[in-house]
């Protein structure tokens, strides 16, 4: 993967980004070149070191690989760009929303999308995608309320088992009623240790408080 990066490298210093380089990667007929390619612009990427005008060249490489026909090429590049900074919403959000087994990996990991994204992502897109959310560390309260209220045991076991996520009493009592042994199991295993704390914005660790929550019924997602 050096290839790629060091030619797009050497063209910034020359001070030309070789944005018709970048195109050829991508449009090639061969979907092995093109996931190989997307690799390697993933990776320059997500070094941080590419100048504005390269950077950019590289994210509209992102969004046509993320239409790629192939399944493999948009799996690799939501591999690629999970850990990925600043990655503009538009592509970051059709990763996350792509089939289960591109966007499951990207889901979990992603910094690049917001607390609201995720929750318009698991109202619209049950099972794996919310169950990738569920997985998120740190996962925030706001999430792992409508997860909890979402109806899927699964998810909601997986929700409970994180160990960052802050779920309040009121939730794990609206649950147990129907709970089944393991989501049962969980919820005591919840409420025999210390609430999870929730840091207010521009707080510091030593000021955590717990946040209440509104109640909503469980069908809120």
């Amino acid at each position: 993967m050096i290839g790629i990066q060091k030619s797009i490298m050497t063209s910034e210093r020359r001070g030309k980004p070789n944005r018709e380089e970048i195109l050829r990667i991508i449009e090639s007929s061969s979907w092995t070149a093109r996931a190989k390619g997307a690799a390697e612009l993933a990776a320059a990427y997500c070094n941080d070191k590419l100048a504005s005008e390269t950077r950019h060249h590289v994210e509209d490489a992102f969004r046509i690989l993320r239409f790629d026909a192939e399944v493999l090429v948009r799996r690799l590049l939501a591999e690629c760009l999970k850990g990925a900074r600043g990655l503009p919403r538009d592509i970051a959000m059709r990763l996350a929303t792509d089939r289960a087994d591109v966007a499951a990996p990207f889901l979990t990991h992603t910094p690049s999308l917001k607390e609201w994204d995720l929750l318009a992502i698991l109202k619209e897109h049950p099972g794996a995608h919310r169950l990738a959310i569920a997985q998120r560390q740190p996962l925030g309260a706001e999430l792992a309320e409508a997860l909890c209220r979402c109806g899927e045991p699964d998810v909601v076991l997986t929700t409970l088992e994180n160990e960052t996520a802050p779920i309040d009493a009121a939730i794990l009592d609206e649950l147990a009623p129907d709970a089944d042994d393991q989501v049962a199991a969980a919820i005591a295993k919840r409420r025999a240790r210390p609430p999870v704390p929730t840091e207010p914005p521009g707080g510091h660790p030593q000021s955590w408080t717990l946040q209440p929550h509104r109640v909503r019924p469980l069908a809120a997602c």
